[in-house]
């Protein structure tokens, strides 16, 4: 049976909006990773200001990411929430460099897949604007990150991260704000 674009296009939307990723017709965006990007001044705490909705992340606040160096251009990750019953929630895991400076290939325990982390921009000190963006045929699928070394950020502060975002053309528009308050992280 020859299924249509149309078709596979309907069923692959059907499963991302399940799982709460922004779905969008064509393909990703083309985009840069920071080409000066430099692992070892990533390390350290950084917080989610905003995020992309995804169903996995879906009343999750709190959320931070500690990156610690292993070595070998590898980076330990270990990203911590509370999930909307104030259950404490943990994954661990590594990224390592690849070949595209600024494109982190993330490996976390329990997920099968290797996630691109895309590093738009940084400053290291305030903010990390973050992407990852999947072609399927005829759509694409996106998440995106506005991180930040405080728990939030000033207007000035969010434009700097946005600015990565809509100078390769992908809408800050589906930014959700991830809450940050009340915040005892055991």
């Amino acid at each position: 049976m020859k299924l249509t674009t149309n078709v596979v296009l309907m069923l692959a939307v059907t499963v991302s909006v399940a799982s709460g990723q922004i779905v969008k017709p064509g393909k990703c965006p083309k985009f840069t990773p920071k080409p000066d990007f430099d692992i070892k001044s990533y390390v350290g705490t950084w917080f989610e200001i905003e995020r992309f909705p995804t169903l996995y992340a879906e009343g999750q606040r709190c959320v931070y990411t500690e990156y610690t160096d292993i070595g070998n251009g590898k980076i330990g990750v270990h990203d911590a929430s509370f999930d909307k019953n104030d259950n404490y929630l943990e994954l661990f895991g590594y990224a390592e460099t690849s070949d595209v400076p600024g494109k982190l290939l993330f490996h976390l325990d329990g997920v099968p897949e290797v996630g691109n982390y895309n590093v738009l921009d940084t400053d290291y000190t305030t903010f990390a604007s973050v992407y990852s963006c999947q072609n399927m045929v005829g759509f694409y699928v996106q998440e995106a990150w506005l991180l930040g070394r405080p728990r939030s950020f000033t207007e000035e502060q969010r434009e700097l991260a946005i600015e990565p975002f809509t100078r390769f053309g992908i809408s800050p528009k589906d930014f959700e704000p991830t809450p940050q308050e009340n915040c005892s992280i055991p």
